[in-house]
């Protein structure tokens, strides 16, 4: 990894991913019974994954820092979009849609 430049600086994103960004009251309720274990259910697993994965789309900080690793950057041989692949999680909403609202 190259240094940081003025062309090419460092930036912080922080993101919010918690319950408290779950709309849904039943869903959120759902989500903080669920004991911080490592035996956890499928069902528990795919709730937990649909809820993340709605937070960071609904994030504005999470899809700036996306829209930015997704542009070229001047001098790289590799691009963010790369190492970020959006376009399988775009696929998924759906699917996100039918586990928040079974």
């Amino acid at each position: 990894m190259s240094p940081p430049t003025p062309e090419k600086p460092v930036t912080f994103h922080f993101v919010d991913v918690s319950f408290n960004h779950v709309d849904n009251d039943d869903e959120r309720d759902f989500l903080n019974s669920i004991d911080t274990n490592f035996d956890l259910s499928d069902k528990q697993v795919d709730r937990l994954i649909a809820a993340a994965r709605k937070v960071l789309r609904e994030s504005q900080e999470f899809q700036s820092f996306i829209k930015l690793n997704q542009e070229p950057h001047p001098g790289s041989a590799i691009k963010g979009s790369e190492y970020l692949k959006c376009e399988k999680a775009a696929q998924r909403d759906q699917d996100v849609s039918s586990i928040l609202n079974p």
